[in-house]
């Protein structure tokens, strides 16, 4: 069984202010202190034209599926989405995926 990555991207209303789109790139930040992610990475694109009006991105690691489904429905995550993330997003896509031990596919 490898590693599960787990990508999210988001499409921010288009009243939300650069202020809090900034508090939810902190909060989210915080929950690498959480269980669960090996590494956690979250920000705007670096090239724009590619986007397609997803204008935020987050990258994580999990050990397996199971971290992150215990992650997924732990407290701090559901408080983080609950009161700093979707009140200003419009639009959410997640993706996850098993990365093999092995290096290549």
């Amino acid at each position: 069984m490898g590693k599960i990555i787990h990508i999210v991207l988001w499409k921010l209303k288009p009243c939300a202010t650069d202020a809090e789109a900034d508090a939810a790139k902190e909060s989210i930040k915080q929950l690498l202190k959480v269980p669960g992610p090996i590494s956690m990475h979250v920000g705007p694109p670096e090239i724009e034209a590619r986007t397609q009006g997803w204008n935020w991105g987050l990258y994580s690691v999990f050990e397996n599926r199971a971290e992150l489904d215990k992650y997924a429905v732990s407290d701090a995550h559901m408080d983080c989405v609950r009161d700093h993330v979707r009140p200003h997003m419009a639009e959410v896509m997640a993706y996850d995926w098993e990365i093999s031990d092995k290096t290549g596919y």
